[in-house]
Parts: C-alpha cells; sequence; structure tokens
C-alpha cells in the first residue's frame, strides 16, 4: 500500500469515526473488508486512548476485530468484549492512557462516549476536553433548549445566528457585524430583540456564558455548522 493511500485510508477512517460518535453509526457498521477489515457487532466496548498522535496512529489493530480513528486528537476505538484484553495489553506496553466503556450497542455510542471520556479525565489523561464533550446529547439538548426558548425554533434562525456570532466576540457589536456582513445597527437591533425572548440572562456574565453554551450545543448538534445555519448577510 501507497503512503498516499495509506494516508486516505487513515482520513475515511477519522471522518467515519467521527461519525460514529455523533451517533451516525450505519456506514461503519456497513464496512467490512472495505475500511476496516473486521467490523464487531453487537455488544460492542468504546475505547479512548491518549498520547502522541503520532504513536496513536501507529498501533496494529487491524488484526482485531475492532474499528478505529482518531477524533479530536484522541483515538477512538470501537470493539468487541472478546477484544478487551488484547487491545489493553498492547496499550499498555505503549505506556499509553486509555479508558474503555462497559458493553452496549452501536446505537448508544454518542452516549457512552461522554462517559469514556471522563474515564479517561479521571486518569488526567483527556487532554483539552471540554465540557461539551463530557455533557450527553440528550442533557446538553435539553439545557439549550431551555436556555434558548424560542430562539432554538427555525423561526428566529436569523436571531440566534446573530446572537451566537455577538457571544463569540465577547458582546462586540462592530465584530460581531463585520463578521456577519452587516451594519452594526442590525445587530444591535437582533440582539436587542433576542434578548426580549431569553430574559434578562443576555446582560449578565454568567448569562452571557451560558446562552453561548447552549448556541454551541445546538451547533454541534447540527453536525459543526453554525447554531443556526448559515449567518445571515442581510437585514
Amino acid at each position: 500500500m501507497s503512503q498516499q493511500h495509506h494516508d486516505a485510508m487513515a482520513g475515511v477512517r477519522n471522518l467515519l469515526l467521527a461519525e460514529v460518535l455523533a451517533g451516525r453509526t450505519l456506514a461503519a457498521q456497513h464496512s467490512d473488508d472495505v475500511v476496516w477489515p473486521q467490523v464487531p457487532a453487537d455488544p460492542v466496548l468504546l475505547a479512548c486512548v491518549a498520547g502522541d498522535p503520532r504513536v496513536l496512529a501507529e498501533i496494529p489493530l487491524a488484526d482485531l476485530r475492532v474499528v478505529w480513528g482518531i477524533v479530536e486528537e484522541r483515538l477512538w476505538i470501537v470493539l468487541a468484549p472478546a477484544q478487551r484484553q488484547r487491545l489493553a495489553e498492547r496499550l499498555r506496553r505503549r505506556a499509553l492512557s486509555f479508558s474503555i466503556s462497559a458493553p452496549c450497542g452501536w446505537g448508544d455510542l454518542a452516549e457512552v462516549k461522554h462517559a469514556t471520556l471522563a474515564g479517561l479525565l479521571g486518569e488526567g489523561s483527556a487532554g483539552q476536553a471540554s465540557l461539551l464533550d463530557l455533557l450527553p446529547p440528550r442533557q446538553a439538548s435539553a439545557f439549550a433548549t431551555a436556555t434558548l426558548g424560542p430562539l432554538a425554533t427555525a423561526e428566529f434562525s436569523d436571531l440566534l445566528a446573530t446572537l451566537g456570532v455577538w457571544l463569540d466576540q465577547n458582546g462586540s457589536v462592530e465584530r460581531a457585524a463585520e463578521q456577519l456582513g452587516v451594519h452594526r445597527h442590525t445587530v444591535r437591533r437582533r440582539v436587542q430583540r433576542a434578548a426580549t425572548l431569553v430574559g434578562p440572562s443576555v446582560e449578565t456574565p454568567q448569562g452571557r456564558h451560558e446562552l453561548w453554551f447552549a448556541c454551541e450545543v445546538l451547533r454541534r448538534a447540527r453536525g459543526g455548522a453554525d447554531a443556526s445555519g448559515p449567518r445571515p448577510a442581510a437585514g
């Protein structure tokens, strides 16, 4: 296999593993002999490994019934329970920190991800883990919906997009207007209207932090785009 092909396959594995961790598992489950040699069936375990990305990329895994990829500088592995001991031995030989979940189904991996990462954090080796990484999707979504109220609906997508950029820019109307490509008065008007929908929380540091967090939850839930899709360019 050429280095170019090797790198391309690694990229495909990483993309598919990111989909798995987001709860979209169908493509990975049907990739036997294409992307991974042996794809495990339910039940499975989820492992998260921290370390030098170059070391993580060189761990031999093709002989195991596992699916793997590097996402956000961590190696994530979906494995059959029977492979747990063999995998753990390989990781320990390389002095790598890791966490392995309890058995679960493929459909549970998006939820299990957070507990697995929390286990790694307990070892002091989770790297740049954020609160968003650790909070399970259901709880995060419930928080975002409760915090944003009607702003979380499609009806107010322009207001939510503007509020998200304004919060990203630490409340700077000028910088938000430049990023959005609109006049600063438009930003100010939208933020004021958004404030009438979310209440006084927009006026306090804690409230702004919670609103930013809620916007970020929606952004991630909607596939990594901005919190409410493309930023509005006019109005």
